[in-house]
């Protein structure tokens, strides 16, 4: 009995040792890691910034180079190498449990480059101009060394010929000329070369008290469907040479030739190649043909849809008997026979006889400077500091377009055309004092002409503290932005008490209707037009 026992006893403390042997058993490592060293070549690479993008995590090398990430779930990694200066690297690495992985990378340090760029490429100082710059500007990852080669030129200078530029940064070269040495009009090519590279600068002046005078005719090219080639003619009328120049032309046009000289009472034939591959639907650019004193906007349009029209193309998905950009409209004069609002109930009538005519669509209303006739509306279309005006014109020349009588016996929101550009002056200390302001006026294409343009003015106080914001579009392009300083209350006690379009008031002395046809005129109260709804309303040609 004594011996089963001792057994039993014997039996039960190996079965005991057995279990805490079980319990103590070290698990199974169910992670991994990842160790490595960044080289350039053969040497180690500090400050490299290596990242498992999926995970979130990233080491940064110290002196030898190496990296280290520890517990990672087995998976395929992509892990990534960079640093300021160096090309970034990325490469996948497997992840296995219990292991761990290591790897060697490399990483090789970017290409020294300086994208140099020189702009403009031209400068035209005409008969006054003295000085002109241009600027280099170096959007590479390197310092660039530049000079300049001025040539054979001693009518030409420069304030510096070369010069350091470091990446991401521009300098300005100033030119300036010296007319003693200039008896006849003159072009030079100077040269500035950066980083391998020559960039020409072509240079233009014509002889001190020169009258050259420019004339460029068409102001608009209309390519319509299938045209790629259209011509201009630049004509000099002066008794002096002409010098011209082109700038700001899109990537789409092309002008052979961009420059040149044309002697008084002379003319020289420019085509304009557009390239159609690279337009789609309509298309509308402007370039500017400039004699050093004057600048001439032309504006191109284009349609690579059959069955646009001449004017740029009415959008096929347009009926033309629907009204579109509704929101916001307070009032709208289609002048088919009478001057009623067909948006609301801001119905006008005429004054001193104007006549209904053609229109843009269905008739349109044409106004007499003998007469000054106009169309008068006994309301306030303005409600508020935030407003836009739509309408069509031809036959447009110098003199009053609209205004806005006031309750203080003042003329306020004024639209006039002065040396055959647009001047919109909101306030009545403007009008009075400063309407011949040339800060007034926009620059813009040509409209002084017998074919039909749109005009859109925006007007916007709401946004800005001091300035009144003006914004012009002419044939659904946006085409200029003028501010005018409020220096007058524009509160309701002296808001206008009516609206005028034509006729005659007091600005600058007497201000009166030119011989003008108008159509389709629009109202928005309260919001301003967007330039996608201005572009819609000048292909519904409403």
């Amino acid at each position: 009995m004594k011996i089963i026992k001792t057994l039993l006893s014997f039996l039960m403390s190996i079965v005991a040792m057995l279990a805490v042997t079980a319990c103590t058993e070290e698990p199974k490592d169910t992670r991994g890691s990842l160790t490595g060293v960044v080289y350039e070549g053969n040497d180690p690479v500090s400050n490299v910034t290596v990242s498992i993008p999926a995970l979130g995590r990233s080491y940064v090398t110290g002196i030898d180079g190496a990296f280290r990430f520890n517990d990672l779930i087995p998976d395929s990694y992509q892990v990534q190498v960079s640093k300021s200066g160096y090309v970034t690297d990325t490469r996948y690495v497997d992840i296995e449990a219990g292991l761990t992985t290591e790897i060697y990378m490399t990483i090789e340090r970017e290409a020294e480059n300086a994208a140099i760029t020189v702009s403009p490429s031209s400068l035209n100082f005409g008969t006054m101009q003295t000085s002109m710059s241009v600027t280099v500007r170096n959007n590479g990852n390197v310092a660039a060394d530049w000079s300049l080669d001025l040539g054979y030129t001693p009518w030409l200078s420069a304030s510096q010929i070369s010069g350091s530029i470091d990446a991401g940064r521009t300098q300005s070269i100033t030119f300036s000329v010296d007319r003693s040495y200039v008896a006849e009009p003159r072009t030079a090519i100077v040269n500035i070369h950066a980083f391998g590279d020559d960039f020409p600068v072509s240079v233009s002046v014509s002889p001190a008290g020169a009258t050259s005078e420019m004339v460029v005719e068409p102001s608009r090219l209309d390519f319509g469907t299938a045209a790629g080639n259209l011509s201009l003619t630049i004509r000099n009328t002066g008794s002096a040479m002409l010098s011209w120049s082109s700038r700001e032309v899109p990537d789409q046009l092309t002008l052979s030739p961009s420059q040149g000289i044309v002697p008084a009472g002379g003319a020289t034939t420019v085509v304009v190649t557009l390239d159609r591959a690279s337009i789609q639907g309509e298309y509308m650019g402007t370039f500017v043909i400039s004699d050093g004193i004057r600048d001439q906007s032309v504006l191109v349009t284009a349609n690579v849809n059959n069955g646009g029209n001449s004017g740029g193309g009415d959008d096929p998905g347009v009926n033309p008997g629907d009204v579109v950009v509704k929101m916001g409209l307070c009032a709208y004069y289609q002048f088919d026979g009478n001057c009623d609002d067909s948006a609301n109930d801001y119905h006008g009538y005429e004054e001193n006889a104007p006549q209904y005519v053609d229109g843009v669509n269905g008739q349109g209303i044409k106004f007499s400077k003998t007469y000054k006739s106009g169309v008068h509306i006994p309301y306030n279309l303005i409600h508020s500091k935030l407003f836009s005006v739509s309408f069509w014109v031809k036959d447009l020349s110098d003199g009053l377009i609209f205004y806005s009588p006031s309750s203080d016996n003042c003329n306020r929101f004024t639209l006039s055309m002065n040396g055959g550009k647009l001047g919109f002056i909101a306030s009545d200390y403007e009008n009075r004092y400063q309407y011949n302001t040339p800060s007034h006026y926009f620059s813009h294409p040509n409209i002084a002409d017998n074919n039909w343009h749109h005009i859109v003015i925006t007007a916007d106080y709401e946004s800005r503290y001091t300035d009144w914001t003006k914004t012009l579009y002419v044939d659904g392009r946006k085409v200029g932005v003028t501010n005018e300083d409020l220096t007058s209350n524009l509160g309701e006690s002296n808001m206008t008490k009516a609206f005028v379009i034509g006729g005659e008031c007091e600005i600058a002395g007497r201000l009166e209707v030119p011989s003008m046809t108008i159509d389709n005129f629009r109202m928005y109260d309260t919001r301003i037009l967007t330039p996608d709804e201005v572009k819609e309303i000048y292909n519904a040609r409403q």
